[in-house]
Parts: C-alpha cells; sequence; structure tokens
C-alpha cells in the first residue's frame, strides 16, 4: 500500500487549510492509511505525483499552472486517485478547462454556515452502510462542468438539492468530490471521516473491477 499524498494549502482567511489538511492526515493514518501532508502542487507535473495510490486536494482557492493541470489529469487517467474537498473547485473562470474537466464541478457560493443534514442517495462502495447524517459546515452550491456526475450524497438548500459527494471513472482512474469540509467542525465530524476514508479507498484503487 503506498502513501495518500494530501495536498492543503490556501490563502483566504476563511479555511485553515493547513490544519485541515494535518486533521486529514491524522484521519488517514489513524484508519491505517499511509500518508503524508504537503503544498508543493509541482510534483503534479512531474513523476513525483506516481508515488501515490492517491491524492487529497484541499485548497483554496485553487492555483494550478497548466502543466499541473495535464499532469494530474494524466495521473487519474493512468490509474491514479483523486479526492476534492471543500474549496478546491472554486477558482477563475479562465485558465482551468483541464482541471474543470478533471474535478466536474465550479463552486458558485455557499449558504451561511450552519447545521443541515446530509442525504446518503446512492448505493456505492463510499457510502454504503452510512447513514444520513447532520453536520455544521458551509453548504456549497456548485455547478456541473460537462455531464453530470455520479452522485451519492445530497443536501437540500432553498426548496433545491445540491451534491454534497460525487464519484466518476477517468479512463483508469477515479475521482471522487466531497463538498463538505470548511472548518474544524466538518473534519471531525464522524460522517465526513466516514467519506473521507471511503472516497480515498475507493479511489485509490483505482483501475480495480467496478462495483
Amino acid at each position: 500500500m503506498r502513501e495518500v499524498l494530501v495536498v492543503a494549502f490556501g490563502n483566504e482567511n476563511s479555511h485553515d487549510l493547513y490544519v485541515a489538511g494535518q486533521a486529514m492526515v491524522h484521519t488517514l493514518r489513524r484508519a491505517g492509511r499511509p500518508a503524508i501532508w504537503g503544498f508543493d502542487t509541482g510534483v503534479f507535473a512531474d513523476q513525483r505525483v506516481n508515488l501515490y495510490d492517491c491524492v487529497v486536494l484541499a485548497t483554496c482557492p485553487t492555483v494550478l499552472t497548466a502543466e499541473e493541470q495535464k499532469g494530474l489529469d494524466r495521473y487519474i487517467r493512468a490509474g491514479g486517485g483523486f479526492v476534492g474537498v471543500h474549496a478546491c473547485n472554486l477558482f477563475a473562470e479562465s485558465g482551468y478547462d483541464v482541471f474543470g474537466s478533471t474535478i466536474g464541478s465550479r463552486v458558485r457560493g455557499h449558504s451561511p454556515h450552519g447545521r443541515f443534514r446530509v442525504r446518503i442517495v446512492a448505493d456505492h462502495p463510499v457510502t454504503r452502510g452510512l447513514e444520513d447524517f447532520d453536520i455544521e459546515d458551509e453548504m456549497f452550491v456548485t455547478e456541473w462542468i460537462g455531464k453530470p456526475r455520479q452522485v451519492l450524497a445530497a443536501a437540500e438548500h432553498e426548496g433545491r438539492e445540491h451534491p454534497m459527494v460525487y464519484v466518476q471513472s477517468l479512463d483508469k482512474g477515479r475521482t471522487a468530490y466531497i463538498a463538505l469540509g470548511h472548518d474544524g467542525r466538518a473534519w471531525h465530524n464522524p460522517g465526513f471521516i466516514r467519506l473521507l476514508l471511503e472516497a480515498v479507498n475507493w479511489a485509490g484503487i483505482a483501475g480495480s473491477e467496478e462495483p
């Protein structure tokens, strides 16, 4: 079993992503998954990313060069795993064509921070056995880039349901996106922890038989 690389950093006052990265690494290690934290997105542009079973990306705002975007996409399509968390799909309208296609959505806004219910809407290895749960978090409103992906969990805001977790396969690789994860109230929520672990487990065995 190779390591999981957690890339977490950001320059917004509202997101302490350095602490988030360390918290997620601790969660993975406690569950027996080797993991390290870093903030060098340059690994996506060279062969170093191939040392890892899965990449977890938690950044805000996302700042990836064109070469890093292409390298991450190549890594996934060759069989790598990818899990995007919370604001990693908050990026400018232009310059993110490759990454936008890879992650599959873009943040358009969010509700005020508060408590809401996450509803499990599909049977899948990432959510199997997990019941609906409540969380204190920002409820992200996203829009699809390209076709809709397979939604596994959702939450309701102003009469509409919004994806909280979705997955897709890209050639030999697998990706998952978890919209949750604003701060410690989310990172330490048992439902979030379960989703993170199972998303990493599912994406990190990319190329195996589909469920």
